[in-house]
Parts: C-alpha cells; sequence; structure tokens
C-alpha cells in the first residue's frame, strides 16, 4: 500500500473530527478573556502546498491539526518558521513522520495528539550532513544543500535537544555507507539501515527530544502499534517502537 493513497483513507476515519472542529469553530464567541480555538486541518506532504495554506489561514486561527507521512527539508524549515511567528498550537492526528516529526514539532507553541497517532524519524539533514563529513575525504566545500545548518538553528531557537539525531542513527543502525564523486559538485552518497523507522515513547520524546505533548501516543501502546504500523507499512521492513525491534511481512 504506498503512503501517499493513504489521505483520503485518513479523511474518512477523521471526518467526525473535522466536523467537531467546525462546530466549535463556529459556535458563539466566548467572553474576551478567555481565547477561544480556531483551527485549520492541513493534511499534506511538507511541501510548499503545505506552506501555501498555512500562509493563506484566516487571522484569527491559532491552532492547526496536522496529518502528514513527511517531505521536503526545504519546505518544512519554512513551515516551520510560519508557525513560529504565528505562535501556533499544533495537534497531530494519525500520523506526523520524518520532515513532519522534525520541523514541525519543535515549532509548535504547544502539541496535542489526537487519537493515539505514530510520529515516526528516519534519516534527516544532521544525520546525513554528520555521514557525508565522517566519510567524505574532498569536495565538502560544494555541499551547500544539505540543510543541516538550517535544522540545526531550528532547534538551537526553540529550545529543544540539539542531540536528538545521533540517537534516531543509533535506532536506524547504519549497514552501508558509500561515497560516490563527480568532479566538483557535492559527494553523492548511497546508504542502507536496518531499520526504516523509529517511533519513539512520550517519555522519549520529552527526555531524548525535549518535546512534552499533552494526550495519547501510539507508540505508547502494543495494541495501537501492532495494528498501526502494518496498516501504513504493509510492504514490509523493521521498525523500532522505543527499544523494541518489530518486523512488518510484506503483504502478499
Amino acid at each position: 500500500m504506498q503512503i501517499s493513497r493513504l489521505y483520503p483513507t485518513i479523511l474518512h476515519r477523521f471526518f467526525p473530527i473535522f466536523l467537531l472542529v467546525w462546530f466549535c469553530n463556529s459556535c458563539s464567541p466566548k467572553s474576551q478573556e478567555e481565547e477561544k480555538v480556531k483551527t485549520i486541518i492541513i493534511m499534506q506532504s511538507i511541501n510548499s502546498e503545505f506552506l501555501t495554506q498555512l500562509k493563506n489561514r484566516e487571522p484569527d486561527i491559532n491552532n492547526v491539526i496536522v496529518v502528514s507521512f513527511g517531505g521536503k527539508p526545504s519546505a518544512g524549515i519554512k513551515i516551520a518558521r510560519e508557525i513560529i511567528d504565528g505562535r501556533l498550537d499544533v495537534s497531530i492526528a494519525e500520523v506526523c513522520l520524518s520532515a513532519c516529526a522534525e520541523y514541525i514539532l519543535p515549532a509548535a507553541k504547544s502539541i496535542t495528539l489526537i487519537d493515539n497517532p505514530l510520529i515516526g524519524y528516519h534519516w534527516n539533514p544532521l544525520i546525513l550532513g554528520h555521514l557525508l563529513r565522517t566519510n567524505a575525504t574532498k569536495d565538502l566545500e560544494y555541499c551547500t544543500g544539505i540543510r543541516d545548518d538550517e535544522l540545526l538553528k531550528l532547534l538551537v531557537d526553540t529550545g529543544v535537544k540539539t542531540d536528538a539525531w545521533k540517537h534516531t542513527l543509533k535506532k536506524l543502525k547504519l549497514v552501508k555507507y558509500e561515497v560516490n564523486y563527480k568532479y566538483n559538485t557535492c559527494p553523492w552518497s548511497s546508504k542502507t539501515f536496518e531499520n526504516r523507522l523509529w517511533f519513539p515513547t512520550s517519555k522519549q520524546l520529552e527526555t531524548t527530544f525535549g518535546l512534552k505533548m499533552s494526550g495519547k501516543l501510539c507508540a505508547d501502546n502494543p495494541e495501537c502499534y501492532m495494528k498501526k504500523i502494518p496498516h501504513y507499512f504493509g510492504e514490509g521492513g523493521s521498525f523500532i517502537v522505543g527499544d523494541e525491534k518489530i518486523i512488518v511481512p510484506s503483504k502478499p
């Protein structure tokens, strides 16, 4: 099952939540002393379309519900800055993977979990930059597109931990890494990891990443992640949930 095809399925699954959000946003005004939650829902890869939806939100929006399987670091950093500038609270529904977890979560004013979502990490610019600089012997001066400096600055600016990538790399377990050179360009690397994704527990997200959340996380509940991981990653592979290795067989 291709992840990109699952957005309509998630939309159907969360339609009651969307109605509730719409109703709450449309209800009678509260007192001026009590802040009203105004929400936008974005189910989108981390890309320019996500950024456009966020930028085009109504002026009084103060919360964004996110469902995302990841995307581009170049868009992720811009989305993160928009969330920071808007002082937006973020709610995660169903999944927040890769660039979603790396950029959106640190940028959020607060993080709320809806219906036990999966939050997952794999390689990021800090991991890629570390591996390349550790293994490449020349032409590193041409490597301007890694964007690890942007991610590092985001983490510093938001006050979350900057070395969580080391734990992610350890969980993914690098099996093979090769550097290929082409004259006057940044070296190209091929890499193989034993595990596809790491799904930290809520305790690991707080202690390792410096992220505090309200609500329940799928990685804390075996009954949850033993259902959701095969559902989304039925093509097979191994995953780390907390400190436990999970093998998902390929679907016939």
